[in-house]
């Protein structure tokens, strides 16, 4: 199925195509993806699309936050660690203090964030890249959302 996708700066993925009715339905479960490189947010979202998500992008820590609070039905978050203004991990902090049953997972890049992170009890799951979407990250995501495949 070829998807095309209309991005905006903080919001949802669009769909132009059709999917099949039980990823189509309105309730599909909201993920946030927080990330400043496009590239990686925009890879996310379609890994998402693809899965039954709906896919909530932001492109750093304030949008994100301002972006989970606009969006209370989001369940799950996928983020970067070092963005401008509001890093992942203070982000991750103020969002479980709000909601704590929201799932976090944090992708890295850096080695030093990655050892520094472990254990942060703000995250629920710390992945260093490069990832693979369906082995580390979708499973997490459909228990956190309660949506399986």
């Amino acid at each position: 199925m070829m998807m095309k996708t209309r991005i905006q700066e903080v919001g949802t993925i669009q769909l132009t195509k059709n999917l099949p009715p039980h990823l189509a339905s309105a309730g599909r479960p909201k993920v946030l993806v927080v990330d400043n490189e496009k590239n990686q947010q925009l890879a996310l979202a379609e890994y998402l699309e693809r899965t039954g998500f709906e896919p909530v992008l932001a492109n750093n820590g304030v949008e994100g936050l301002k972006s989970f609070r606009a969006n209370p039905s989001i369940k799950a978050v996928i983020t970067d660690q070092q963005m401008d203004g509001l890093s992942g991990i203070e982000m991750a902090k103020a969002i479980k203090e709000e909601r704590p049953d929201t799932g976090i997972l944090m992708v890295t890049a850096s080695r030093k964030w990655f050892e520094k992170l472990q254990g942060n009890l703000a995250l629920d799951v710390l992945i260093e890249k490069p990832v693979r979407f369906r082995q580390q990250i979708l499973p997490h995501i459909q228990k956190w959302t309660k949506l399986t495949n």
